[in-house]
């Protein structure tokens, strides 16, 4: 979502631009700031038009993102269930701690984003609705 950033910065650019070189020349010269500020005018639509697409295509793929999500999290809940990963000393395999680190830090990091002022405009919020994980709750064999 940096792009947002690089165009609200490009369209202040382009504008301030634009008033200074019209202060400068003080004409009527179209050659001179009109053109410059359709080329650059030009260029910030379709930086717009390509920030839109994006933001149109996470919001099309969100339900898709978050049926996959719950999947995975109802896999790996079913897997802390089973005994399927623990060893023969009823130790947790290295592996599913793996999956379940992968899991939380994914979480985790989303929800930050769409609590993001900045960026959580273009972050569909399913975030919320998924849970992290927690190692310490899954019993060791007894």
């Amino acid at each position: 979502m940096l792009i947002f950033v690089v165009v609200i910065f490009l369209t202040i650019l382009f504008i301030a631009l634009h008033f200074v070189i019209d202060a400068i020349n003080k004409k009527d010269s179209f050659y001179n700031s009109d053109c410059l500020f359709l080329v650059l005018g030009g260029c910030m639509g379709i930086f717009l038009i390509t920030m839109l697409a994006v933001v149109f295509r996470e919001y099309v793929q969100a339900p898709s993102i978050e049926a996959e999500k719950q999947e995975t999290y109802k896999s790996l809940v079913y897997k802390a269930e089973t005994e399927s990963i623990r060893d023969d000393f009823g130790i947790l395999n290295k592996e599913y701690i793996d999956e379940v680190q992968t899991w939380n830090e994914d979480i985790a990091y989303n929800q930050a984003l769409t609590h993001n002022i900045w960026i959580g405009v273009f972050i569909p919020n399913f975030y919320d609705n998924l849970e992290c994980i927690d190692l310490e709750t899954i019993q060791m064999r007894e």
